[in-house]
């Protein structure tokens, strides 16, 4: 629960900073801080999905292979339910609530919070980093997203004002779920020796949205997300 607890701090935070200060990060310092923020991303991934196939020790090629094709899985089965283009619509909503915000002094409380729950709950990395933080109490990337968002709130808070500080509410709620179940989830994953295949598959999720974060390649994260269900799956399987 660190994880989410400085995400919702970190957006509380910007979200202040927004409302009270008529400044904001230049152009270049931006950029440079999600250079920074990418890099850290692309390592901790990769951490992830290594430390992953290794458990348990001695059988990396069979859980490389494993997770690999669980991924292929995941990524056809979110394709045919179409996970990322129900969430772009989502992103679209949210993305034009900001542009009448910017053009319309007349804001409703339930702008500014839809559009933050939806920003702030809907981005890969809320659902990967509470994952994360649940199985291994590894809650880095949840610092990585906490950051990203505190950014983009200073810049939130001046078009739908104060009212979406209480976004904060919903990413507790969300993220602090997910956390709590994996958490519940972890020691009957870790005596099936299923636990490694998910942590793998997150850590490869999280490197592909590094990898979007510092522009490099756009990839549909959120429809690899049935491969947290195939991975543990096909572990057993094989096992």
């Amino acid at each position: 629960m660190i994880g989410t607890a400085i995400n919702a701090a970190a957006i509380l935070a910007g979200g202040t900073v927004g409302l009270a200060s008529k400044s904001q990060l230049s152009i270049r310092r931006q950029q440079n801080l999600r250079i920074i923020l990418g890099v850290f991303a692309v390592y901790f991934g990769l951490r992830a999905f290594w430390i992953g196939i290794g458990i348990p020790g001695g059988q990396r090629l069979r859980n490389f292979l494993v997770v690999l094709i669980a991924l292929m899985l995941g990524k056809l089965t979110g394709n045919l339910i179409g996970i990322q283009r129900r969430l772009n619509v989502l992103g679209k909503h949210a993305k034009q609530q900001y542009e009448l915000a910017e053009q319309s002094r007349q804001r409703r409380f339930s702008d500014g919070f839809v559009a933050g729950a939806i920003l702030y709950c809907m981005a890969p990395l809320a659902t990967l980093g509470a994952i994360q933080d649940g199985l291994l109490a590894d809650f880095r990337i949840l610092v990585v997203k906490a950051v990203m968002d505190g950014m983009a709130m200073i810049t939130f808070a001046r078009s739908f004002g104060w009212s979406i500080l209480v976004s904060a509410l919903p990413v507790a709620a969300y993220q602090g779920t997910i956390t709590l179940l994996a958490r519940l989830l972890a020691p009957e994953l870790e005596a099936r020796f299923l636990l490694g295949s998910v942590y793998a598959a997150t850590g490869f999720m999280v490197f592909a949205v590094a990898l979007a974060i510092l522009k490099l390649r756009k990839t549909e994260v959120s429809d690899y997300f049935p491969a947290l269900f195939f991975a543990p799956f096909l572990s057993w399987l094989v096992g």
